[in-house]
């Protein structure tokens, strides 16, 4: 009885994993296909099995995200430095805010400006303790 349920589950785990492929198991096809067989030395059989395994490329990939991801943390760590510059002129119509002035033998004008207002700012903003982090 132990033998025939041992043995099933084997035979379940290996159906399982012969119907899974590994990464390292593929290629991705390069160059144009050939009816005629190629003379290769070893070096060059290797050589054509590492540039084209799906292993390597999906792994160097993945490489090259992790290093993405790592930049991004470091730079959150790096001070952020923003700054900005505008300038405004306006003209204010007296009239249409309400004041209506009218005094005999004084003249004031309904439209006043321009005016000119300049914004310079700048904003540092960095991290100096993060519990976190931690």
């Amino acid at each position: 009885m132990r033998f025939l349920l041992g043995s099933s589950l084997l035979g379940f785990l290996a159906c399982t994993m012969a119907g899974q492929q590994s990464q390292f198991q593929g290629s991705v096809a390069s160059g144009v296909p050939s009816s005629a067989p190629l003379a290769l030395t070893l070096h060059d059989a290797i050589d054509r099995g590492l540039k084209t395994n799906l292993g390597l490329l999906v792994s160097g990939s993945a490489s090259e995200t992790a290093l993405g991801e790592r930049l991004g943390a470091l730079s959150a760590l790096m001070p952020q430095l923003s700054s900005r510059i505008g300038e405004t002129v306006q003209q204010v119509n007296l009239e249409t805010v309400g004041f209506n002035f009218h005094f005999p033998g004084v003249s004031i004008p309904t439209i006043v400006g321009p005016f000119h207002y300049t914004d310079v700012r700048a904003v540092l903003i960095g991290v100096e303790f993060d519990r976190k982090a931690l």
